[in-house]
């Protein structure tokens, strides 16, 4: 009888310390599991991102040189240019770091040639631009942030014609990302370009460029 007695305890302990180990292993899958997810949405520190940026675009954009001053309403669809579009609304790589949760640095990289024939004649303008930029991705919900961002643009433009342009912009953006899937985002949200000083053949160039862009961006955790 006692010996029933013992091994009834040792198995009630038995029991009691599986149980045991089983509720700590579900605690912790419960604290560990938001981390989890976590670090598959933008904005975790150690994300890198890579970004093809105004794929799509609405602009309203003024330029000046010398005493000309234009307006213009200008649709840009990847890289179709129109003669109107500005160097500054060409589409380009973006690359961010995350430093922290959600602040970032990064710069931008584009380039774009465009022929022209007129009267017999052809024309091609190729440009490059590069910038650097910082900003800060503030998460709205599991596949929803906003990621406003600010920096400098240099845009170098040549043309057969003669009619070269250089400049240098204060940038900012501040896309809408909305996540379908992991790691893969849309982004959607204003720019505004201001020149802060430019030439065109010699000639002060003033420019101000305001509008909407679509885009898509992709990251991976380092």
């Amino acid at each position: 009888m006692r010996t029933s007695a013992v091994a009834g305890v040792r198995r009630a302990e038995a029991i009691g310390s599986g149980n045991t180990r089983a509720a700590l292993s579900l605690l912790a899958c419960t604290l560990l599991w938001p981390e989890a997810t976590r670090a598959e949405e933008l904005g975790t520190q150690y994300n890198l991102t890579f970004a093809a940026e105004r794929l799509f675009g609405l602009y309203i954009d003024n330029q000046s040189v010398g005493d000309n001053d234009v307006d213009y309403s200008v649709v840009a669809l990847g890289w179709n240019r129109q003669a109107s579009s500005s160097s500054l609304s060409t589409p380009r790589l973006g690359v961010d770091f995350f430093l922290t949760d959600g602040f970032t640095v990064g710069g931008v990289l584009g380039f774009f040639s465009h022929n022209q024939d007129a009267r017999g004649t052809s024309n091609t303008t190729t440009g490059v631009l590069f910038g650097a930029r910082a900003g800060y991705a503030l998460r709205l919900g599991h596949a929803v942030s906003f990621w406003p961002r600010g920096g400098f643009t240099y845009a170098t433009v040549n043309s057969d014609a003669g009619a070269d342009q250089h400049l240098f912009a204060l940038t900012i953006d501040a896309p809408f990302t909305l996540s379908p899937a992991e790691h893969v985002a849309i982004l959607a949200g204003p720019v505004l370009e201001l020149v802060l000083t430019g030439k065109q053949s010699r000639i002060d160039y003033d420019e101000v460029l305001f509008g909407l862009m679509l885009g898509l961006t992709g990251w991976v955790g380092l």
